[in-house]
């Protein structure tokens, strides 16, 4: 059953997969998850699913730009060994 838009459920119901079709009001009601894969939560707004991912990639991609142009390598190149033939 619905109730403000999440479906809703008795134990005895979802035991037996009858989940859509349960109308036990007098029963304790367990809430039901939607199938598939849970959406990721966005790592910029922590919502999910994000509301504006588009503006959010954008944003990480000129974070990660800023901080790899900052960071150099300080250490000197390996030194060349000769080949032993």
């Amino acid at each position: 059953m619905l109730i403000d838009g999440e479906k809703w459920a008795c134990e005895a119901c979802v035991r037996g997969h009858r989940v859509t079709t349960c109308k036990h009001h007098d029963r304790p009601l367990i809430r039901i998850n939607r199938k598939g894969r849970p959406f990721s939560t966005c790592s910029v707004c922590n919502n999910t699913p994000c509301p504006t991912p588009e503006e959010h990639t954008k944003l990480k991609r000129e974070a990660e730009a800023k901080s790899s142009s900052k960071v150099q390598c300080d250490h000197a190149p390996p030194p060349e060994t000769p080949l032993n033939l």
